[in-house]
């Protein structure tokens, strides 16, 4: 990679979302470019991003709004390659409101004659960024929103909030049941930039 990068995410999913892992696993020797970025003002945390080609949205709701804007790049068609290349029959997606919202998921399946199932499950983004990895109300809202996925073969995390509680969500899920996360597409689109 010899571009600038900026991979940004909203500020609360800093520890619990794609960020931490995008940026552990390439912000080293081999990546000097790669900038993280919290904040709407252009500032790092030590001090002003500079020179950046390339924007990686590493949040699906943000990643919906902006995925079509030049030099940006979302992760949200990210999820749909982890889709693309994983076995078993039955899919679906677990996704927040505004990601689901925006239909940009439906819209890009379609555009590889895929038709896609989706499961809105915001009360685990809201719990996640409370804090709430694990107990009684995460449980329950686990069980509501994934009882109706129990035979899926495939489910994409299609919030980068998910992955911080993916021991707990497959408790509720068949064991051959793969958890996509978008994050490791990502890394690999960056790494090859």
């Amino acid at each position: 990679m010899n571009r600038p990068l900026m991979v940004t995410s909203y500020p609360q999913s800093e520890n619990a979302s794609a960020m931490h892992s995008v940026y552990s696993r390439l912000h080293d020797w081999r990546f000097p470019n790669v900038r993280k970025y919290f904040a709407d003002t252009g500032y790092e945390r030590y001090g002003l991003v500079e020179k950046i080609t390339e924007i990686v949205i590493a949040c699906n709701s943000a990643s919906a709004d902006y995925s079509n804007t030049y030099g940006v790049r979302g992760i949200v068609p990210l999820g749909v390659s982890s889709v693309l290349k994983s076995n078993g029959l039955q899919k679906i997606l677990i996704d927040g409101n505004s990601t689901f919202r925006s239909g940009i998921s439906r819209k890009l399946f379609g555009q590889h004659g895929l038709p896609i199932r989706e499961r809105i499950a915001q009360p685990l983004s809201i719990q996640i960024e409370k804090g709430g990895l694990s107990g009684e109300k995460l449980e329950n809202d686990l069980q509501r929103i994934l009882k109706p996925l129990k035979n899926y073969d495939s489910i994409l995390l299609a919030c980068t909030h998910y992955p911080a509680i993916e021991n707990e969500i497959k408790k509720h899920l068949k064991p051959s049941s793969q958890l996509l996360d978008p994050v490791d597409e990502m890394v690999g689109w960056v790494q090859q930039i």
